[in-house]
């Protein structure tokens, strides 16, 4: 009789701590901010979500690994509710998102009986700054009223700071824009913007050799 009264409350103990587990909502760490969003955790029954400040071309980098459970998880526009990303029962995995306009993002997650994590961190668009604050922006992220050309000589414009001047562009002709550092002619620096116009339009275009201090450095503007 004793040992059928111990062996039924073994079994009832067991039965009670896998009872609360699965009824346990969140059981790990959270990290959130405007720029990341991670989540890591031994159990994850219901959802969160983390606004995230993205500015066009920024990327967010995704890293997921599931050890059980069920992991969905969508990324939304939250003025307009496009939706960004949508994912069902996700598997481990790793990809990335780019955004295709400034805003706030909401990325919502749901687990049940999840277990594992989940990062979602932005990386800012490239942009490579070039001799006292000239700012030249990666081909994808030209400012909207730069037009792109790339450097390979069929023309040659040779701008010091605050300089501007007008070239005509043929469809597929090419250029390079040449930086002098404090206005020293030995300490060039040659700048690809892109390799063609834009659209392959063909025009008369101001090249203008911005402020140092003001973001952009060099735009081309098509002016006909």
């Amino acid at each position: 009789m004793r040992k059928v009264f111990i062996s039924g409350l073994i079994i009832a103990t067991a039965l009670s701590t896998t009872a609360c587990k699965s009824n346990v909502k969140f059981d790990g760490e959270r990290t959130g901010n405007d720029s990341e969003f991670i989540l890591e955790y031994e159990m994850f029954n219901g959802s969160d979500s983390q606004d995230l400040k993205l500015q066009k071309g920024d990327t967010l980098e995704v890293d997921v690994v599931n050890d059980g459970g069920t992991l969905n998880m969508d990324i939304v526009k939250k003025d307009d509710g496009e939706t960004l990303y949508e994912g069902e029962n996700l598997r481990t995995s790793s990809f990335e998102i780019k955004a295709p306009e400034d805003g706030i993002y909401e990325v919502s997650v749901e687990g049940e009986k999840a277990v594992g994590e989940v990062t979602v961190e932005r990386i800012k668009r490239e942009e490579e700054t070039v001799s006292d604050g000239y700012a030249v922006f990666s081909e994808e992220n030209m400012p909207k009223a730069a037009v792109k050309i790339v450097e390979k000589a069929m023309g040659i414009m040779e701008l010091e700071k605050n300089d501007q001047a007008e070239m005509i562009i043929k469809n597929g002709e090419d250029t390079k824009v040449i930086v002098y550092k404090n206005g020293n002619r030995d300490e060039a620096k040659e700048i690809t913007i892109s390799n063609k116009v834009v659209n392959g339009a063909e025009g008369r275009y101001l090249i203008k050799m911005n402020n140092p201090k003001e973001k952009g450095g060099v735009t081309i503007e098509r002016i006909d």
